[in-house]
């Protein structure tokens, strides 16, 4: 009876095998070891083990393109905000000022400040009403803006969620805990972030971004790593009071990198090296500018 368990087993294996059922290969696989030893059967053991490193790469294979369409997204996404932002702004801004020099030449042109002048009331005119045409588009892009931000906001929520799934550390530390109204995930202390832990980040130097190491006190603080919600570049090193500040790794998705000091959120200041297009500068720094 046992016997023909295992030659039923063995067939229904290659069965599996040859249908591509994966579940069912290594479901069927496991029960036929309750039986046998994979001296046994090397023929099969060889074979389910092939087949799972076949299955095993397929699956790394649409992780890395899962990875690639959120990237891809997310820089698309961004670069649409961002020129949102820019017409909603320039419009507002370069309406609001057309229209206040257009009535200002019109009241000109119409003798309120002793000038009398048609040429200069018209063309005060036209200049108010270029404004007016220029501050509604600036109104449009106002709502454009805030569709394409929660468009963006979405597709960092993707990003963050990739990161986190990348951090292995995360799987194997103790109190993980996650806050739901903002970005975080990591070892919380007295409802703070402190300890290891995976957040969001902004500054006006690099924008939004993820974090990924040491907290105090809800304060980044300590050795971590800064990820732009592109995924273009990446910086690792020494954080305090939420900002890089000693020596840090750069590194670009072009090939560009800066080796060295980082001070107060600012890079390119103290001594530190920049390699762009295989191009070294190396030396003292300040504010960006290479002084010795």
């Amino acid at each position: 009876m046992e016997d023909k368990k295992i030659e039923y087993l063995k067939k229904h294996l290659e069965q599996a095998l040859n249908d591509d059922n994966y579940n069912e290969a290594n479901t069927c696989y496991q029960e036929l070891l309750k039986h046998v030893t994979v001296n046994d059967i090397p023929e099969l053991a060889q074979k389910i083990n092939d087949y799972n490193k076949k299955q095993s790469g397929k699956t790394s294979q649409k992780i890395n393109a899962s990875a690639d369409d959120i990237k891809k997204r997310t820089r698309t996404a961004k670069k649409k905000h961002n020129i949102n932002v820019k017409i909603q702004i320039y419009g507002i801004a370069g309406g609001v000022g057309a229209m206040v020099l257009g009535c200002f030449l019109v009241m000109c042109g119409a003798g309120i400040f002793g000038l009398y002048s048609d040429p200069i009331m018209y063309s005060g005119l036209y200049v108010a009403i270029a404004g007016g045409a220029l501050l509604l588009i600036g109104t449009i892009f106002a709502f454009i803006k805030n569709k394409s931000e929660i468009a963006l906001n979405k597709c960092r929520s993707e990003v963050f969620k990739l990161i986190c799934d990348g951090e292995d550390k995360l799987k194997y530390l103790e109190k993980v805990e996650t806050f739901e109204n903002v970005y975080y995930v990591g070892q919380v202390k007295a409802d703070m972030a402190h300890g290891f832990g995976v957040g969001g980040y902004f500054d006006n130097n690099i924008g939004h971004g993820f974090y990924v190491g040491d907290y105090k006190n809800d304060s980044k603080s300590g050795i971590g790593k800064l990820i732009t919600d592109d995924m273009l570049m990446t910086l690792e090193g020494e954080f305090k009071g939420n900002q890089a500040n000693g020596v840090v790794d750069i590194q670009w998705e072009d090939g560009g990198e800066w080796h060295g000091e980082y001070k107060q959120g600012l890079p390119w200041n103290g001594q530190g090296k920049t390699i762009v297009k295989n191009k070294v500068q190396e030396g003292v720094w300040k504010n960006g500018m290479l002084i010795s």
